[in-house]
């Protein structure tokens, strides 16, 4: 899986996830089954490609920190 392709799935993740978060509001674990999601489908590219796993955690970091 080429990295640019990954940070378009985060990406529209990311604005469902602003779309959401604006209509019900925020809740504890924010995009927490997203990011569990992205780590179940990327695992294997966990040790092959580091830029892919990055991009997955900082997309997590995002959730955590996400504020309307």
């Amino acid at each position: 899986m080429k990295q640019k392709s990954i940070k378009k799935e985060i990406n529209d993740i990311m604005k469902k996830l602003e779309l959401k978060a604006k209509k019900y509001g925020l809740y504890e674990n924010f995009g927490n089954s997203e990011v569990l999601s992205l780590k179940d489908k990327y695992f294997s590219e966990m040790y092959a490609n580091n830029n892919i796993w990055n991009e997955i955690e900082n997309f997590e970091k995002w959730c955590m920190n996400y504020s309307l």
